[in-house]
């Protein structure tokens, strides 16, 4: 019996081949579209996962009250960990990790030969009992546990030293720091927001300053606990625990966050070193498309399996009549709708295989197909096979089979009103899903744009960047800085510990009429604001005619003014923490300007005057004969800095980067929406198809009493162009909701314009009016005696 249900079903294949595809393909690219998302949804969840004891590691959050709103800050002082394992037992183990904000990579050099390196750390010995880092040679136990020690990874042994044991050599970090190699771990996993290539040990952390303090937020914390507490048992703990070692801060918090939720639920964080970190926001909309693109698959699949039932209507009272039971032919229709479900479900994972690589390359993945994600494609596609089949197969199989075979083999069944209806509000859903993910992405690309054209408050165009990585070419930069000066292309040279655009350091500090609280701070030289065109506000820039301005002078920005509650900056003093000694004076205020991205408020600002300390060299240059000005830069910086490689960016590219998350999105939005309209228009199509082959007739007699071919497709196109409205109409206010709260994300942000929504509205109802043009001209063209000859 089931070989002939299968025999039949693919005889009604090859019969209406047409249909059979629009199904197959559609349900097919449906259900590839959703598997890919999952897959990434999947991907971003399971970060942190590997970890042994995950669900146990936190990491110690400050929070801070600024501006009506509390921050958080990941940095933390060295002694909060040690103090945190003594009294509370709770806290079995614990590690900090230093990667300073100001540092965007490190000089690592083995026999004078250079590289500059991203991930190094400085970590205690503790590491390898609180993360699960296997190590390919070395004893975890004591592996740290010199002050001169330090373990490299797989690929980094390949690196320097090839084929050689590198247990025992010694690298060079900043020519400041020397490290003798007592171990090599395996190569970190990819969903990790802590990738290392380098630990070094702790003690040979070389800015010593930033140790033995409670006042400085240099290092992060992190704290195994044991199995028998939890994370809100020690929360409520740490209050009096603040009060204690910080003083009555009532602006101040500190709570631990679960390291499985750092990747989704950090990204606004201060001094957050993982610079591959998501948004939980995104995970929700990727798995929202998903779900509308299956949904408007399964539509399609649904609406055009039921719309042809109608028609093998004679089919069933024939098999009525030779004996078939009810039960079996419930049996044989929904046999046919698993069978194009199965299909279509492996031509989908024949489509994930073919278009996972391209997928990766948009999203910033690097998914594959192991033994888990394999399991995982066979469990979706198992639920979806089930899911699709029911639903496209019930319908047909219940509707037809409980007919009186003499009722049907009298005349055809027709379809009535119900259905009619019903067929009409799946099309509408279809567009409507359509219209929302339009109208989405227009959004995610105005905002884009928004955030790429604004005024920073400053000028970075034709600005050159020199990251300054090593304490040797840290020396020579004020002679380096002079050789380029020397060059009529090159404008003006600053240094500073970090530019606009990158992770800004806090510190701690007074502020005049303030209580200690750590402040965005950068150490600039003379030169810094004028390079880079920012507005003196208030008093005046640092000067070379006053030498006190080294070191004692300091340039707050407008943010700052408003928070520390002056009404007259100039002359108010700041007194950095942990030195009492070391204060200065407010000599000027500087216009805000964005130096970070727009998803966070301007926040206050600290201009420090320390010169000969800048971790970055910004060069501004004319805006004429370019190259050439490159080419005399990088022979400058070769003859000042032999061996070390010359590494540049432009100002305005680093600002590009900050939204290359947003531009990722808006690039898998893109393509997906183009899938999801395709795929409602192949339905529509088909639909349509449907539709006016049933009214064949019916337009052979209209065109035989006189209806011209334009009204015959105004009046064909008419029924579908309703759906579409309608569509825009319901689809608006929920893609209005949705993106109002995406938008939420940013300080700075556009306003959702109508014209956005119309032109949604208008490109939809182009596109789906020429696919059902195609058939309502081909239908109003024929000729009626074709359609009327038989009766």
């Amino acid at each position: 019996m089931m070989k002939n249900y299968l025999k039949i079903a693919f005889r009604n294949m090859q019969r209406h081949k047409s249909f059979a595809f629009i199904n197959i393909f559609g349900l097919s690219v449906g259900m590839a579209c959703c598997l890919m998302i999952l897959l990434f949804v999947r991907d971003e969840l399971g970060f942190e996962k590997f970890h042994a004891n995950s669900s146990r590691i936190y990491r110690t959050i400050v929070d801070e009250y600024v501006d009506g709103k509390w921050e958080h800050n990941v940095g933390s002082p060295d002694l909060l960990g040690p103090a945190l394992e003594n009294e509370y037992p709770e806290v079995i183990s614990y590690v900090r990790l230093f990667n300073p904000s100001w540092i965007d990579k490190w000089s690592v050099s083995y026999e004078k030969k250079y590289f500059y390196e991203d991930n190094l750390f400085f970590a205690d010995p503790t590491i390898f009992k609180v993360f699960s880092i296997p190590l390919i040679l070395g004893d975890p136990e004591t592996v740290l546990m010199d002050p001169t020690s330090i373990v490299i990874t797989d690929t980094m042994a390949q690196k320097y030293f090839g084929k050689e044991n590198p247990i025992g050599k010694v690298l060079t970090i900043n020519d400041a720091v020397e490290a003798k190699i007592t171990g090599v771990a395996k190569n970190v996993p990819r969903n990790t927001h802590f990738r290392f290539d380098f630990l070094a040990s702790f003690e040979s952390m070389p800015f010593k300053w930033a140790l033995n303090t409670w006042r400085t937020l240099q290092f992060h914390t992190y704290v195994l606990l044991d199995k028998k507490y939890n994370q809100d048992q020690l929360d409520k703990k740490l209050s009096p625990f603040l009060e204690k070692h910080f003083g009555n801060q009532t602006n101040m918090k500190l709570h631990l966050q679960p390291i499985e939720d750092i990747h989704l639920h950090s990204r606004s964080y201060n001094q957050e070193m993982a610079v591959n970190n998501s948004d939980i926001a995104y995970v929700y909309i990727f798995l929202t498309i998903a779900i509308f693109i299956l949904s408007i698959a399964c539509i399609n699949f649904m609406n055009l399996s039921t719309a042809r039932s109608a028609n093998r209507a004679k089919e069933v009272g024939v098999r009525k009549v030779v004996g078939a039971i009810r039960g079996q032919l419930i049996k044989q229709f929904l046999g046919e709708s698993f069978l194009f479900s199965l299909i279509a479900a492996v031509f989908s994972s024949l489509l994930v295989m073919l278009f996972l690589p391209t997928f990766n390359t948009l999203s910033g993945k690097d998914i594959v197909f192991n033994a888990q994600n394999i399991v995982f494609i066979g469990g979706v596609l198992a639920c979806v096979i089930i899911i699709v089949g029911i639903l496209s197969g019930s319908y047909p199989s219940l509707f037809l089979s409980s007919f009186q075979p003499i009722k049907i083999l009298k005349s055809s069944l027709s379809e009535g009103q119900k259905g009619f209806l019903f067929r009409r509000v799946l099309v509408m859903l279809q567009f409507m899903i359509s219209v929302c993910l339009i109208v989405g992405t227009f959004i995610v690309y105005e905002q884009i744009g928004y955030c790429l054209n604004q005024n920073l408050g400053f000028d970075e165009e034709h600005v050159v960047v020199i990251p300054l990585r090593s304490s040797l070419v840290q020396a020579k930069y004020e002679s380096f800085r002079n050789a380029l000066l020397q060059n009529h292309a090159i404008v003006n040279v600053a240094g500073s510990s970090t530019v606009p655009g990158r992770s800004v350091g806090e510190r701690g500090m007074f502020p005049e009429g303030n209580k200690w609280y750590p402040r965005n701070s950068v150490f600039v030289d003379f030169d810094f604001i004028p390079t880079l065109g920012m507005e003196i506000k208030k008093g005046r820039n640092f000067s070379r005619d006053f030498p006190t301005d080294v070191d004692d002078a300091y340039i707050v920005n407008e943010a700052a003014v408003k928070n520390f509650g002056w009404k007259e900056p100039l002359g108010k003093k700041i007194i950095w923490a942990g030195d009492k000694n070391k204060k200065g004076f407010v000599i000027g205020v500087v216009k805000d300007f964005h130096y970070k991205s727009f998803h966070q408020k301007i926040e206050p600002l600290v201009l420090h005057m320390t010169p000969g300390i800048g971790s970055y060299a910004s060069i501004r240059t004319k805006s004429e004969n370019i190259i050439k000005t490159m080419s005399f830069i990088k022979n400058k910086w070769a003859e000042f800095n032999p061996g070390h490689p010359f590494d540049y960016f432009f100002l305005n590219d680093q600002y590009d980067k900050l939204y290359r998350s947003e531009e990722k999105m808006g690039q898998v939005f893109r393509y997906f929406t183009f899938l999801a309209l395709f795929i409602s228009c192949l339905g529509l199509f088909g639909l349509s198809s449907y539709v006016l082959e049933q009214r064949t007739k019916e337009i052979g007699i209209r065109k035989v009493l006189g209806a011209s071919v334009s009204g015959i497709i105004i009046m064909l196109s008419k029924e579908f162009s309703k759906c579409v409205l309608l569509a825009n109409v319901f689809g608006w206010p929920i893609v209005y909701f949705l993106m109002n709260r995406w938008l939420g994300n940013f300080a700075y942000r556009i306003n959702i314009s109508f014209w956005t929504f119309l032109l949604s509205a208008l490109i939809v109802i182009a596109i789906s009016m020429l696919t059902v043009s195609y058939q309502s001209i081909k239908a109003a063209t024929t000729n009626p005696v074709n359609s009327l000859r038989y009766e």
